[in-house]
């Protein structure tokens, strides 16, 4: 369902609409998180929350992203907006044609999750519960640069369709330039406030993990460069 969204995402960050997008997600993400919390907790069943939270993503999908799509693209008289956003064929296709992309991202889960398998084998299942949430904290600070990197998603785009070159390095360098800055600028925070930022977001259990925990953000530069791009 998250695969079927970026095709509408795609033409709404066409047309510069990440209103829209940011619309859709958070929209989606308050849905989800009450109507799996609300499943959960009067019918006891975790399949019951999941199917919910399916029915919820597949609603937001075909009642807001694809209508607002079809919307936009009218306003700017692309044949896109002729024809039927969602068709049982059209999906059928895009299913078949994104098999490789999904096994492709099957594997860098795999790739993503290695760690935690040795950690696993090596120092047992609580060192991977406390490796997994002090790693954490960079995702937080990363969605902010993955909102960044979406933004100027668009006009990288718009350079390489009209083929300059120039402009293209330029802001390149400066995206580059600007999420070292914002990594090295996190990591520093993170270093020097370890204790109250470990004591505010788990507890004082963590606290002997500091140098993990410094460690674990230390990537924070490379990974915000990663995510901005």
């Amino acid at each position: 369902l998250d695969g079927l969204s970026d095709v509408f995402y795609g033409v709404l960050q066409k047309y510069g609409r990440l209103d829209l997008v940011s619309g859709s997600l958070l929209m989606k993400g308050c849905a989800n998180v009450t109507a799996f919390a609300c499943a959960l907790h009067f019918f006891h069943s975790l399949v019951l929350a999941c199917g919910a939270v399916v029915v919820i993503s597949a609603s937001v999908i075909f009642f807001y992203d694809s209508k607002r799509a079809q919307r936009i693209a009218a306003q700017y008289q692309c044949p896109f907006a002729r024809r039927r956003l969602v068709g049982f064929t059209k999906v059928g296709r895009l299913f078949r044609l994104t098999i490789p992309l999904g096994v492709a991202a099957g594997i860098n889960s795999f790739r993503a999750n290695i760690s935690r398998y040795v950690i696993a084998y090596a120092l047992g299942e609580r060192a991977v519960g406390i490796f997994s949430a002090l790693a954490y904290v960079n995702v937080g600070f990363l969605t902010a640069g993955s909102s960044i990197g979406q933004a100027v998603g668009p006009r990288f785009a718009a350079y390489i369709a009209v083929n300059r070159e120039a402009e293209f390095r330029k802001l390149l360098m400066r995206v580059i330039v600007a999420a070292l800055a914002f990594g090295s600028a996190v990591w520093c925070v993170c270093a020097v406030w370890s204790v109250p930022i470990l004591t505010l977001a788990y507890n004082r259990e963590f606290l002997p993990y500091i140098g993990a925990f410094r460690f674990a953000v230390a990537s924070l530069p490379f990974a915000a460069a990663a995510s901005f791009l």
